[in-house]
């Protein structure tokens, strides 16, 4: 199921960024226990803004060695 940016939720559950990266649950989580996704909390409850995720991503994208393949 392809989705683009705007059909994301403004805030994201772990699971649900993880969904959205497609990446598994438990590298998520290591994400954010490393800080190298801005989280906030709700009780003990880590929340990823949307933003975020587009940051982490834009991050990636502008790191020393990062190549993108182009797919046909």
């Amino acid at each position: 199921m392809n989705k683009s940016l705007k059909d994301l939720p403004a805030v994201m559950t772990v699971p649900e960024f993880a969904g959205a990266m497609r990446i598994g649950r438990n590298r998520a989580y290591r994400l954010v226990r490393e800080r190298k996704v801005p989280v906030f909390y709700i009780g003990r409850s880590p929340r990823i803004p949307r933003d975020a995720l587009v940051e982490y991503i834009a991050d990636q994208l502008n790191t020393e060695g990062t190549q993108l393949r182009r797919v046909k």
